[in-house]
């Protein structure tokens, strides 16, 4: 390369730097628009140069990475179509004027802004009235519809409709009847009378394909997609989305593809419970409303990506993103989009048990609905109010909420809330134990979740069947339900989280932390900028250096973060490795436990079968008796396996209240009076004065019964067991002392432990399960208690539970 063509690329150089330095930030995407102008300088300003020198000397040598940024130029450029069409408008006139002015609306219809959207239309009527253009002016009247109908205006909308029917009653044109039964269509799934827009969308999609309009007849299919959905017929509807997606994305449209996206994103999160697909689809339509810009889109997408975390069970980033969403709303001022936002707040501080802060968002939210007259989002409010009543005590306050928003639904036939609404009522009747009607309500709940695949509710059913039938001492009808349970809590667990969904979501973190990076940058001022102005070569060298720095950084920022994901993802498969280690000790345990007694029962009932002539009375009395007792260690097994099953599930109600401990070793030692009266044992109880805790009653209750049991088992004959209260300044204590059999340290040590290898029998045989003292050690805890235990072989045991007290 020449001298003289060197210093005519540094003149260039010197003059786009004044420009592209104002700019310039460490983000990767900055340094693609900055090597944007210097090629665009270069080539404006030393077109003797040839391309090809050009290229070597900037060092890009692979044509791919020009084409890369020439792409970046192209996308950008297609932001412009308003601006475009505005321009043309300057400089048209007559039925191409309308033409344009009706186009301008629906580009404006396109990104949510209605009040431009409206305004142009009407422009584009009156002018297609002074012209007597018939084709123009249906065309304004569809637009002006179809914005009424998206904004919740069902009145004007229903207007508007009904003039675009008076006219197209003069004159025949088709593409305008096809949009007009979409129109009429979309009034019909958005005022929730979906059943009856099925076939006027089917009269629509017929006449888009007779005249070959590829882009009415996708938006059709969506909107029929829409439609499938509300009538709870929810494969045909994600099918049809799927459809007009492809169709979309096959002409070009991308912008349109992305609106099925997120169709198919917030059905798969909110109703199927997948959220690997929900979190894929909602991630592709935030990256196409993004690009043009659309933010009340975008914050769509956006709300769907917190359902996803929400489900995922992280309760922070969800208010990170539906606040976001709802400074968007509130900028449009769209009653519709501001309730959906403030009802997904409320959601999740329900689910952080902030239930006031909760209460305050459903409120605004049953306002907003209120005000549209929303029936789906008044139900919505209503049904979420009742929840948090129910989490606050108030079961029949909660009740009333239920049963006014059932109704709603019912009315739309929205199948999908119905069963939400059912098992809430279900959980409700369970608590003030209308056990009946419970059960019905929560079959009636499986049967319409079933319809529409809505996993977590039918979990959720089979669950509350599960604790009615225990309530009820149905333990047969109890154990079926809560094997169902499990089988769909597997199925839902593997839906939720997968690698796949893993990697999308560290993607998606990875760059949002970039786009954080690029908007603090941007935000900085560069101050007191200094330009050389010598024309040398060393100038160039820093800025070049400083963006190699800046690629490095960035590289760095993101090779720190994947570490950290790698670290969270062997943590957690380390957890779930740990969990199943329990599960299948747990499971082998029981096997172990029920084995014996069933072994034992099949060999006694077979000698009294094929024995019993031979047998005296006095044999058969006491093979009767072990039968009994085996019976009951099986029972005690199994209700025991229920209580620990239901506590590792955490769905064992708690009820922390002022518990009078005095009362509660009353109650359980009567229950164990007979059995220590057999074994010649005294039972001794020693009362304290004001011994008051604050805790469930239930579990302390199981916690006392335990004691005893285990202190009349392990007890000789003619021994004692002495049970004392006492209250300290914070807590309350009581304790259950025996003079039995004692136990080592190790034993000690184990027996409060799942894995333990300690069983011993009672000193007459007396068999136990393995699972209570485990039971007590966890019900304590939840009460935020403690357990010790002193012992010494030959001397006896003494259980010591310490409890807060209620002052």
């Amino acid at each position: 390369m020449s001298i003289a063509s060197l210093i005519s690329i540094l003149k260039t150089i010197k003059v786009l730097l004044v420009f592209s330095i104002l700019h310039f930030s460490l983000n990767y995407i900055n340094l693609f628009s900055t090597f944007i102008n210097l090629l665009k300088a270069i080539i404006r300003f030393t077109f003797f140069l040839s391309l090809r020198n050009i290229f070597e000397y900037l060092g890009i040598k692979n044509m791919k990475h020009f084409f890369h940024l020439l792409f970046i130029v192209i996308s950008i450029s297609a932001q412009l179509n308003t601006e475009q069409l505005l321009s043309n408008l300057e400089n048209s006139e007559g039925n191409n004027r309308v033409d344009i002015l009706n186009k301008i609306s629906e580009e404006y219809r396109n990104a949510t802004d209605n009040v431009n959207s409206i305004k142009y239309a009407e422009m584009a009527l009156g002018e297609a009235k002074q012209l007597e253009y018939f084709n123009g002016q249906v065309n304004a009247l569809n637009n002006i519809s179809s914005i009424y109908i998206l904004s919740q205006q069902f009145a004007e909308a229903e207007e508007y409709i009904s003039q675009t029917k008076g006219l197209l009653k003069k004159g025949e044109y088709k593409f305008g009847i096809a949009t007009l039964y979409r129109n009429i269509g979309a009034f019909y799934v958005y005022s929730n009378q979906a059943k009856f827009a099925v076939d006027t969308l089917k009269l629509s999609i017929e006449v888009f394909n007779e005249i070959e309009d590829s882009v009415g007849l996708a938006s059709s299919i969506m909107t029929l997609g829409a439609a499938y959905t509300r009538t709870n017929e929810i494969e045909a509807g994600i099918e049809l989305f799927e459809q007009a997606a492809e169709m979309f994305s096959k002409q070009g449209n991308e912008y349109q593809a992305a609106h099925a996206y997120l169709n198919l994103g917030s059905l798969y999160t909110s109703i199927m419970g997948n959220y690997e697909k929900g979190l894929t689809n909602a991630l592709k339509a935030l990256e196409k409303f993004e690009s043009v810009n659309d933010q009340v889109k975008a914050a769509y997408a956006m709300m769907v990506i917190g359902n996803t975390y929400e489900g995922l069970g992280d309760l922070d980033k969800p208010i990170e993103y539906y606040s976001n969403a709802l400074s968007i709303f509130e900028k449009t001022g769209n009653a519709y989009l501001i309730a959906n936002a403030v009802n997904n707040l409320g959601e999740v501080y329900k689910h952080r048990r902030e239930f006031s802060k909760a209460i305050e968002f459903y409120i605004q939210a049953l306002e907003k609905s209120q005000e549209i007259e929303n029936v789906e989002g008044i139900a919505v409010a209503l049904n979420n109010l009742g929840e948090c009543y129910f989490q606050l005590g108030n079961n029949r306050l909660a009740m009333d909420y239920y049963q006014q928003s059932f109704v709603l639904l019912e009315k739309m036939n929205d199948t999908h809330k119905m069963s939400i609404s059912l098992n809430n009522q279900s959980t409700a009747l369970l608590t003030l134990s209308n056990y009946s009607e419970a059960i019905t309500k929560a079959n009636r709940a499986i049967d319409l979740a079933k319809e529409v695949f809505a996993n977590e509710e039918v979990q959720r059913g089979y669950e509350i069947l599960y604790q009615t039938y225990k309530a009820t001492g149905n333990y047969k009808l109890a154990l079926e339900n809560f094997q169902k349970y499990e089988e769909i809590k597997d199925l839902i667990k593997d839906e939720k989280r997968s690698d796949e969904l893993e990697k999308s979501l560290a993607e998606y973190e990875a760059k949002q932390k970039e786009k954080e990076i690029e908007l603090l940058t941007k935000n900085a001022e560069l101050k007191e900028l200094q330009l050389d102005r010598q024309e040398n070569l060393t100038y160039f060298l820093i800025i070049f250096s400083v963006m190699l720095l800046g690629f490095s950084i960035v590289y760095f920022y993101r090779y720190v973060e994947r570490k950290k994901i790698n670290k969270e993802l062997t943590e957690a498969y380390e957890k779930l490795n740990d969990i199943n280690k329990t599960k299948d000790l747990f499971f082998s345990i029981i096997a172990h436990d029920l084995r014996g007694p069933f072994n034992s029962l099949l060999g006694i009932t077979e000698i009294l079968a094929e024995d019993n002539k031979e047998l005296s009375h006095e044999e058969i009395t006491n093979l009767s008796r072990e039968v009994n007792q085996n019976a009951r260690n099986v029972f005690l097994l199994l209700e025991n396996l229920l209580e620990w099953s239901s506590a590792q599930l955490g769905n064992i109600p708690f009820n922390p209240q002022a518990v009078d401990i005095n009362e509660i070793i009353t109650m359980n030692i009567n229950l164990y009076r007979k059995a220590a009266s057999q074994k010649e044992i005294n039972l001794i109880v020693k009362p304290g004065k004001d011994v008051v805790a604050f805790g469930d009653q239930n579990m302390i209750g199981a916690v006392a019964r335990n004691l005893i049991n285990n202190a009349i088992k392990f007890t000789n004959r003619g021994g004692n067991v002495t049970i004392e209260t006492e209250k300290s300044e914070k807590e309350v204590i009581f304790s259950v002392q025996d003079t039995g059999i004692g136990m080592t340290k190790r034993e000690i040590d184990k027996i409060f432990k799942l894995d333990s290898d300690v069983k011993k029998k009672g000193t007459e045989n007396e068999k136990g399960t393995g699972l209570g003292l485990i039971l007590c050690k966890e019900f304590i805890n939840k009460n935020n208690g403690s357990i010790l235990v002193t012992s010494e072989p030959g001397k006896g045991t003494i259980f010591t539970v310490k409890l807060p007290s209620q002052n």
